[in-house]
């Protein structure tokens, strides 16, 4: 029993440290919008990509530790991290304070990185408002004149545009 606290204490050790670099990310990110350089965000949200599939291999580890420290203390269904500790609190004491406190690090990091990605998804959407806006301009009718030649009567009704479609 020991031995999987360690590893779920080292697991997730590993998954807020990642957490923390892609709280960096974000940040960085939101640098990145507000530039529009186009390159830098691919490359940053490359990253990020990298990163969550590192978590991912993570989680997938800590959850075979929870279920083995489940089957060790009896627990059916579900478990989060505080139930088992909850349970393993009177015999392994250190270690559960450990465990809280990388918990509690890590809901911290993790409500900052939401709270960045809103607003990152905020800009890029008000980003692609104002693109949008502009194409709309460029795209919409040309001013209709009052007089025409005789010649021109035929297009007189018709719009012209600068562009035929938007990109």
């Amino acid at each position: 029993m020991e031995k999987l606290i360690k590893e779920l204490k080292e697991i997730l050790e590993e998954e807020l440290k990642i957490y923390k670099e892609m709280l960096q990310i974000t940040e960085k990110k939101t640098k990145v919008i507000t530039s529009g350089t186009a390159k830098e965000l691919d490359k940053t949200t490359q990253i990020e990509q990298t990163m969550i599939l590192k978590i991912a291999k993570l989680e997938n580890q800590r959850e075979k530790i929870v279920e083995n420290i489940k089957i060790q203390v009896g627990i059916n269904g579900e478990a989060s991290v505080a139930k088992l500790t909850e349970k393993i609190s009177a015999q392994y004491k250190n270690e559960v304070k450990e465990l809280e406190s990388i918990r509690d690090e890590l809901l911290d990091i993790l409500n900052k990185i939401k709270k960045r990605n809103e607003l990152n998804s905020k800009l890029i959407n008000d980003s692609l408002e104002y693109i949008n806006f502009n194409i709309n301009l460029l795209t919409s009718s040309a001013t209709e004149t009052t007089y025409t030649n005789k010649v021109e009567e035929g297009n007189a009704g018709k719009s012209q545009s600068l562009f035929d479609a938007k990109v």
